[in-house]
């Protein structure tokens, strides 16, 4: 403990609580984790004795159990046991309650107490129901006027006039129908590390939480290939083999264990196929910073472990014409080691490594 948080603690009663008004104060990334960690498992114990209650109370088969309006936490722990959920909309808590959640678990959105008009976090309805994240919505109402129902009893203009028409004619077509179906799994993960959005509130040299994962999600279901979320936990249990992916994302998954790269790299010398982007593996899964990256070999390349990613401007060539993408994160320190780098930034650096390990291949942009 000593070692990963830089400390000198010479027994546990040392370790001071954090302020639980001020958790944000923290700035240790291990130290940081660990405390997220342990909020989050008091959250899903939390919902798993209520829900035990509630079935001790009422043991009677069929009924659905859990939350609406709540945030995930971490989407293994706290969807475990549970039937329904229905968070604030969200495409990663979408994405999450399709990727963790058990096939019978009943998937909404949660609405109400919006008096302005809401398009869902930039997902409508539609979208929430051909990218297989929900199977249903949530409506509050609160005769006060707080929920989608005016206190003479009729419809927030809100509701109204731009939720309630799309309701009618998703429920009027094929929408129920693809509301049943499962999901289809075209081969594409996004390993979700918990860890490593802990260290990224703290650690932004590879940008802001989530920044590179949300903009896959949304490209995947532009695509219409719907992206599976798969954590480390997973996929040392084999999950990537046994869900047949073909191609797993590792968006800023700056937190790996040796156990987690080693199950990665059986898993591409049988065929898969790794995309990563900076610095992967920089932390251990507990968040502490190492003094050499664990995934430089599985990538063919070497990193300096104190660099900064910059900002940059990338110059690709498509279709013969020059596509310039602004502000792109790079980090100059990067250098092949049985890699083969392509393309490059003006200042000469290499903005993709790609390797061949067995079957498969691993990418690093």
């Amino acid at each position: 403990l000593n070692r990963e948080w830089q400390t000198k603690l010479t027994s546990f009663d040392e370790i001071t609580v954090p302020d639980v008004d001020n958790p944000l104060g923290i700035t240790e990334v291990p130290r940081k984790h660990l405390w997220m960690r342990f909020v989050e498992q008091l959250y899903a114990d939390v919902y798993h004795q209520i829900a035990a209650a509630i079935r001790a109370k009422d043991p009677a088969p069929g009924k659905l159990i859990g939350a609406e309006g709540s945030m995930m936490g971490d989407p293994e722990l706290t969807l475990e046991g549970l039937t329904m959920w229905g968070p604030y909309p969200s495409r990663l808590d979408n994405a999450m309650m399709r990727s963790f959640g058990s096939p019978e678990l009943l998937r909404g959105n949660w609405w109400g107490g919006y008096l302005a008009q809401r398009a869902a976090g930039g997902q409508p309805l539609w979208t929430q129901v051909l990218s297989g994240g929900v199977n249903a919505s949530f409506y509050f109402q609160d005769l006060g006027g707080e929920g989608v129902l005016s206190q003479d009893l009729s419809f927030t203009d809100f509701f109204e006039k731009e939720q309630w028409p799309v309701m009618l004619e998703v429920n009027a077509s094929v929408g129920p129908l693809l509301a049943k179906l499962p999901t289809a799994n075209l081969g594409l993960g996004i390993l979700y590390s918990r860890s490593s959005e802990h260290a990224l509130t703290i650690d932004g040299r590879t940008g802001s939480p989530g920044s590179t994962r949300d903009g896959l999600l949304a490209w995947s279901e532009e695509l219409g290939i719907p992206a599976f979320l798969c954590s480390p936990t997973q996929i040392e249990a084999g999950k990537l083999t046994t869900d047949n992916m073909r191609i797993l994302f590792m968006p800023q998954v700056t937190c790996l264990d040796e156990s987690t790269v080693q199950a990665l790299q059986r898993w591409v010398e049988a065929g898969g196929t790794l995309v990563a982007d900076l610095q992967p593996g920089f932390r251990n899964g507990r968040g502490a910073p190492r003094t050499s990256a664990v995934a430089d070999a599985l990538f063919g390349v070497t990193h300096q472990l104190t660099s900064k990613p910059a900002d940059s401007a990338v110059t690709l060539a498509v279709d013969g014409k020059n596509l310039v993408l602004e502000r792109m994160l790079s980090d100059s320190s990067v250098q092949p080691a049985g890699a083969v780098a392509q393309g490059k930034l003006a200042n000469g650096t290499p903005i993709l490594f790609s390797r061949t390990v067995g079957k498969g291949r691993t990418l690093l942009l």
